[in-house]
């Protein structure tokens, strides 16, 4: 076996891939509630509602079973137009919706009652009020993916898999947390002299491993996302090492030229390598996984530039090491 593939199947029998499995399969439900209208067809729509069994239209009145639906759900979506108030059943399903993990209520508008929309927010006890704007699809889309990611973030991979419509939100959210994660870590490990215990733990040649499983775990739970079986450990590493392997190398690569500097001298080249290298990797995954073909050079030279331009916009204290 080749020694890359031997390094990376190493680590990768070191992850509980069943947990991760059942984790990608846990069931996510997510009811839209409301009376029939354009705008229940429009949300229902951005939201892929009877296209995934994760997301289905809940019609007032509600029936009996549609009542038990309502009940059984991770999270209820209570949509009514921006102009129509509240009545007993609306706000009879708002009583059960307080009721589960997850509640908001969408309020939906076109644009010349955008400002009315925005201001008539009852206070009805739910996590947040959505206002979505139809006449601006592509801002609907980013309002309905945020929205439902933030008020479930123990069911992203799920979401990600089951629900299509917030797979590329999920995706994006992953490489960012992991990206930011690994950064926070370089930096952590730079300061051996600064921080004596943990930083020595970090910093003596454990930080390489721990950046490398984040970066493997970062391509499985991609995988696992966009459909494929990370029970299939051996297969998939096989099928992906060709694919990220050159962002495997360039970063050790660059990790070794930024080890030769003064330990305060490289933390920020450290911390920027960290960063970058795992969105390169995340983002070189994120496309062979979900179009189905390995990256053009071209395209390769692109991830690059886009993962050096997300560690511009990334806050200062994102890579500073935590207490």
């Amino acid at each position: 076996m080749p020694r890359p593939f031997s390094t990376l199947w190493s680590i990768v029998r070191e992850f509980n891939l069943s947990e991760l499995r059942e984790e990608l399969e846990r069931p996510v439900r997510i009811a839209l509630v409301g009376y029939p209208s354009s705008e229940l067809e429009v949300i229902a729509e951005h939201l892929c509602a009877g296209d995934t069994s994760s997301v289905y239209v809940l019609n007032l009145p509600l029936s009996d079973s549609g009542r038990r639906s309502l009940e059984s759900a991770d999270l209820a979506l209570i949509c009514r137009p921006a102009t129509k108030q509240l009545d007993a059943m609306e706000r009879s399903a708002v009583e059960i919706a307080r009721r589960l993990p997850a509640s908001a209520l969408l309020v939906a508008s076109n644009g010349s009652r955008r400002g009315f929309a925005v201001t008539y927010q009852p206070d009805l006890d739910l996590a947040t009020t959505i206002v979505l704007d139809l006449d601006r699809p592509n801002e609907v889309d980013r309002r309905l993916a945020e929205g439902v990611l933030d008020l479930l973030p123990d069911r992203h991979l799920a979401l990600g898999r089951q629900a299509p419509r917030l797979r590329e939100r999920v995706a994006e959210r992953l490489i960012r947390e992991t990206s930011k994660a690994n950064a926070q870590f370089a930096a952590m490990s730079s300061l051996p002299g600064w921080i004596p215990i943990l930083g020595s733990l970090a910093g003596n040649g454990a930080d390489l491993v721990i950046l490398t499983k984040n970066q493997v775990l970062l391509v499985y739970k991609l995988a696992g996302i966009f459909g494929r079986d990370v029970r299939q450990a051996r297969e998939l590493a096989m099928e992906v090492l060709p694919v990220v392997g050159g962002a495997f190398f360039w970063r050790s690569l660059a990790r070794s030229i930024v080890g030769l500097l003064p330990g305060p001298v490289a933390i920020g080249p450290k911390t920027a390598v960290a960063y970058a290298g795992t969105a390169v990797v995340g983002e070189i995954a994120h496309r062979y996984f979900r179009d189905g073909v390995p990256l053009s050079p071209e395209a390769m030279q692109d991830v690059q530039r886009r993962a050096l331009a997300r560690l511009r916009r990334v806050p200062i204290d994102a890579a500073a090491p935590t207490a």
